[in-house]
């Protein structure tokens, strides 16, 4: 059960405002007032549960866990010291794995700099095995380490080697959101499943009981094994 009174989910889900645009987009698009929602991020305000749900939907976060069943789309306009493990982290409880598309070159490009012909958003497939998101940015910005420091490992080791198989005329992916069934053909290989010791390091992070994580595990479960 979420704890909307903790300030750290709190802090965390205005770090995870950044994929959306930020607060003020947010709170548009929840019906919300972006002065009270800020001032309730920061612990100053009160909303009710269902108030904050609103934004929770937004965020893809419903009932504080992430929706499994599309891929999310976030996009980010600034990489240079910004730090946004505390909004991987709403998605990913442990280490998920990231590739690039494969217009984005791996360092420094002038042509990319400076926007010189045709070209497309930087893009970056991630995921857990569980959940699935696409990241994109300006042509001109490239992911940074301290952008994605303890949440993120590259899949095949490097960025020059960790490469979605993007298929020219898929153009949703440069256009539009891929559905689930083509983020994973993209990715290829099996997406990277949870350890033990993920999962262990992801309840202790987090501060609760195991009982509590397992109570958290099976509400997840349940509706799937209903469909």
């Amino acid at each position: 059960m979420i704890n909307f009174n903790d300030l750290e989910f709190r802090k965390r889900l205005k770090e995870a405002c950044a994929f959306f645009g930020g607060i003020t987009a947010v709170a548009q698009k929840s019906g919300l007032d972006a002065g009270n929602l800020s001032r309730w991020f920061k612990g100053k305000a009160s909303y009710s549960n269902d108030r904050v749900s609103l934004a929770l939907n937004v965020l893809g976060l419903p009932d504080g866990v992430p929706d499994a069943t599309y891929v999310h789309s976030w996009k980010i306009q600034r990489v240079f010291l910004k730090d946004y493990t505390a909004a991987l982290r709403c998605y990913f409880p442990g280490v998920a794995q990231i590739c690039r598309a494969p217009w984005v070159v791996p360092s420094p490009s002038w042509k990319e700099s400076y926007n010189y012909g045709e070209g497309h958003d930087t893009l970056y497939g991630i995921t857990d095995g569980n959940i699935r998101a696409v990241l994109s940015m300006p042509r001109s910005l490239l992911i940074q380490k301290e952008n994605i420091k303890g949440i993120l490992n590259w899949k095949n080791g490097t960025q020059e080697n960790s490469v979605l198989d993007i298929p020219e005329e898929k153009y949703i992916w440069k256009t539009g959101v891929p559905n689930i069934a083509e983020f994973d053909r993209a990715w290829g290989d099996q997406a990277p499943s949870l350890s033990i010791d993920d999962v262990n390091e992801a309840i202790q992070a987090k501060g609760v009981t195991f009982e509590q994580a397992i109570t958290a595990i099976n509400a997840i479960l349940m509706p799937r094994k209903k469909s």
